[in-house]
């Protein structure tokens, strides 16, 4: 959903209800950016319940991913969003709401195969539920206007990075809750 479409719709889920209420929180004058983060991911996430983190701890220990349902995400590396930050803070960006991602929505199937290939294991991807959920993506029109330039970590090589943190820091897993 673009930020022009704000308040039209009353978000369905926790998720979406809890950005209405951060930007509900300020005037549109006041000296607040709201950055709308759609699904960042790297170290130090709660690994038992952030997709990408989950997948790669489950390759770590060869046991197959599982995936509730099959859906499509937007996930930016969060070393972009430090980037995104400081480009707005030092450029003063005029617009105080901006949906921050890559831009590039990709089902949660093809992000488990990537772990997979990362891992270079061949693991079953198992889904519980058939179909495709609700997509978490972003219009980034408007972000891509105010930042022009601006470049996002490719999944492969944010997905490889975080694979490595996870096998350098096995210690922080605890397979019980995988």
């Amino acid at each position: 959903m673009h930020e022009a479409r704000f308040g039209q719709y009353l978000p369905a889920d926790d998720y979406g209800l809890s950005k209405f209420a951060m930007e509900c929180s300020h005037g549109p004058t006041a000296p607040v950016w709201n950055l709308r983060l759609f699904g960042v991911y790297g170290p130090h996430e709660d690994w038992r319940i952030r997709f990408i983190s989950h997948a790669c701890c489950r390759a770590l220990f060869d046991l197959p991913i599982v995936i509730h349902q099959n859906r499509r995400f937007d996930y930016p590396w969060v070393g972009d969003i430090v980037e995104v930050t400081r480009r707005i803070l030092e450029e003063e960006v005029p617009a105080r709401t901006l949906n921050v991602s890559a831009g590039e929505p990709r089902e949660l199937v093809e992000l488990a195969k990537m772990v997979l290939k990362t891992a270079d294991k061949d693991l079953p991807i198992q889904i519980a539920e058939p179909g495709m959920g609700r997509e978490y993506s972003a219009d980034v029109t408007l972000m891509r206007t105010q930042l022009p330039g601006l470049r996002f970590t490719p999944l492969e090589t944010g997905i490889s990075r975080l694979y490595r943190w996870y096998s350098e820091h096995r210690d922080l897993i605890s397979i019980g809750q995988l």
